[in-house]
């Protein structure tokens, strides 16, 4: 898992366990949740960047990378004008 941000937190009473990763893409997240290492695998840059996020990572297709300038900005800049992917 080098250059990732890993947080591993043990939830009562399940025993289950969350990952939480940033700056990730697959096959990493979608591999944690089928392999059975993760319930669940949140990516908070890419799902703001990327609308169609599931369809991306599906299909193989290339990510917008975010634009850490508009990050806390007022507006919507840097998170609804992102684009879907265009065939």
């Amino acid at each position: 898992m080098t250059g990732a941000c890993l947080v591993t937190i043990p939830t009562a009473p399940s025993n289950c366990t969350a990952h939480l990763l940033d700056r990730r893409s697959p096959p990493t997240p979608i591999s944690l949740v089928a392999d059975g290492h993760a319930d669940a695998v949140v990516v908070g840059r890419p799902a703001i960047a990327n609308p169609d996020l599931v369809r991306r990572w599906r299909e193989g297709l290339p990510v917008n990378e975010t634009d850490a300038a508009t990050f806390y900005a007022d507006g919507a800049a840097g998170y609804t004008d992102y684009p879907a992917y265009q065939n």
